[in-house]
């Protein structure tokens, strides 16, 4: 291969790939995702582990308990990480199916998050 063919090819594959280095550049980090909930059903009062990605403080500022009636209860944060959230459900909540909801820093109103809780009735 002759030395004009062989910068006449250089040249080319560097003119396709930075186009679509640069647009990868640009592109969004992932957002944050809950993808499950241990343990599943719970008392109030007990602690609960998310696990998923970005969710640090930077990414969640509060957290709550929304039910049917989309009534939310803040619940309290006991330690964030990239892929751990730990959090405590509220003492005085009702029993039922619970979507855990956030507030992100910086943003109005809450972001519901598609993993699902159960608080279960007290016992006693």
């Amino acid at each position: 291969m002759s030395g004009v063919h062989r910068t006449f090819l250089v040249l080319v594959l560097l003119l396709t790939v930075i186009p679509g280095w640069r647009l990868f550049a640009t592109l969004p980090s992932p957002g944050l995702i809950m993808d499950q909930v241990i343990p599943a059903e719970v008392q109030a009062g007990m602690t609960v582990t998310v696990t998923g990605y970005a969710l640090d403080p930077a990414h969640i500022q509060e957290l709550y308990l929304v039910n049917d009636e989309d009534t939310a209860y803040q619940a309290e944060i006991v330690s964030e990480s990239g892929t751990v959230l730990r959090f405590r459900v509220p003492e005085r909540i009702p029993a039922g199916w619970m979507r855990i909801a956030i507030k992100a820093p910086g943003k109005a109103g809450l972001i519901e998050q598609m993993v699902f809780l159960r608080v279960l009735d007290p016992i006693g």
